[in-house]
């Protein structure tokens, strides 16, 4: 009996000398609003550009690029291409290419830390037309 409770003990020394040596982690976490540079609260999609290193935020009142410091938003004032500053959603298909669309069923890619018009729908109804995406997110190349 005194072996067994020896032995415990020993194991039990040793095991709270290995997780008491683990060093606590240690990270930041903010909390960014439109009172700190989003242009709006509503998120519809968040996805990171490997390659550059940019956060891409789509939200209900333009597509935003983050560094880590500073917001760039792309809205129909500053891009003219956009037709709709109210996005639905943004994927990334396995190739890393980063997709998003408006609420006017108009499609954007990011190419070269850039938000550019991949393809542009006209459209005479342009409510109820969320049935055009449901695949959208399951493709391998998007379409």
């Amino acid at each position: 009996m005194k072996g067994r409770t020896c032995i415990l003990l020993v194991i039990s020394i040793a095991f709270s000398r290995i997780t008491n040596a683990q060093i606590p982690a240690t990270f930041q976490t903010r909390h960014y609003t439109t009172e700190n540079g989003l242009p709006s609260n509503g998120i519809k999609g968040l996805e990171w550009d490997e390659e550059t290193g940019f956060l891409w935020v789509a939200t209900e009142a333009g597509i935003v690029r983050f560094n880590g410091i500073d917001f760039k938003t792309y809205t129909n004032k500053n891009t003219p291409f956009i037709g709709s500053e109210r996005f639905r959603l943004m994927v990334r298909n396995n190739k890393g290419i980063i997709y998003a669309a408006d609420e006017y069923d108009n499609i954007f890619k990011v190419r070269q830390n850039e938000l550019v018009l991949y393809r542009k729908t006209i459209k005479e109804n342009k409510l109820n037309t969320y049935r055009a995406y449901y695949g959208l997110p399951v493709s391998d190349t998007f379409f």
